[in-house]
């Protein structure tokens, strides 16, 4: 899968992304066959409630389709149904970020939240290196621009947290 490629991420690797999740999403193509996954964790700080959006991949096969979206969407409405106000993940993918994005601002047209605010914090070093074989770009020049600041090749990537109302 693009996100966890074999090329640049061992089976193992992959494997320590799937079974860290506690709820995993699975996505099959039309001949039953997976072509994508995302997983989430639950976590509890004092009384607050939160979702950690976990690894996740789509097949080049099953991307563009807004496949990823139906994934992030699927995953914050278990953390909504659960009480949680904040989302959190961590992603050197401006595609991740952006995809998120649109699926909250989705959920706020639908009237399931309030609104939400994003912070993005550089964590170096935190992967250790570049999870994907090619530098990965999104459709937003904004995004793609902060994206530029990391460097990949040590491992950069993004802390971020969505504040969810509602």
């Amino acid at each position: 899968m693009s996100a966890f490629d074999s090329r640049t991420m061992s089976h193992g690797e992959v494997d320590e992304h799937v079974m860290a999740s506690e709820v995993l999403f699975v996505v099959y193509n039309a001949s039953g066959a997976a072509v994508g996954f995302a997983g989430l964790q639950r976590e509890v700080t004092g009384t607050r409630k939160y979702i950690h959006l976990s690894g996740a991949a789509l097949l080049e096969e099953a991307q563009g389709d807004g496949v990823y979206k139906k994934l992030v969407h699927a995953r914050v409405m278990v953390g909504l149904t659960e009480g949680a106000t904040l989302i959190e993940t961590s992603t050197q993918n401006p595609k991740v970020e952006v995809g998120i994005r649109e699926a909250l601002a989705e959920l706020f047209m639908q009237g399931k939240i309030d609104g939400c605010a994003m912070t993005r914090k550089h964590s170096p070093k935190h992967y250790g290196r570049m999870l994907t074989s090619t530098v990965p770009t999104s459709r937003c020049a904004e995004v793609n621009k902060e994206y530029g600041k990391l460097d990949y090749g040590a491992g950069d990537c993004y802390q971020l947290a969505f504040e969810i109302g509602g």
